[in-house]
């Protein structure tokens, strides 16, 4: 099932739903119009967007903790964040816009596992 995770995620931030740090809004900010439509040089490609979600939380399974053997299952940040990063294409091109990503978390909150289901 296809779904604009970064939609979601930006209308949950304006409407007070999630508190993000200033620099995540104007991110994102910068996204909405390319996932909208109203962007000249990039688009967004709602597929390929869903395409590592979809891997991630099929066969990717939890390897520490009380999660241990389960499939894995990405927070509303996570997807709207991967769907960013795989989705939003160049119209000439077809090549990424983002190529790369400075994740900031505290520890114990899921990045290797995440990035590990991605490096795959």
């Amino acid at each position: 099932m296809s779904k604009n995770y970064i939609l979601e995620y930006i209308n949950k931030i304006e409407s007070g739903e999630i508190i993000t740090s200033k620099k995540v809004k104007q991110m994102y900010a910068k996204i909405k119009p390319i996932v909208l439509g109203e962007d000249d040089t990039y688009y967004y490609d709602e597929r390929k967007g869903n395409r590592p979600i979809q891997f991630l939380e099929t066969f990717c399974k939890q390897s520490k903790g009380k999660w241990h053997g389960k499939t894995m299952e990405l927070l509303l940040f996570q997807k709207a964040k991967i769907q960013s990063v795989f989705g939003i294409l160049h119209r000439d091109t077809g090549f990424r816009k983002f190529k790369e990503v400075f994740d900031v978390r505290a520890r114990k909150n899921g990045k290797t596992q995440e990035l590990a289901g991605l490096g795959l």
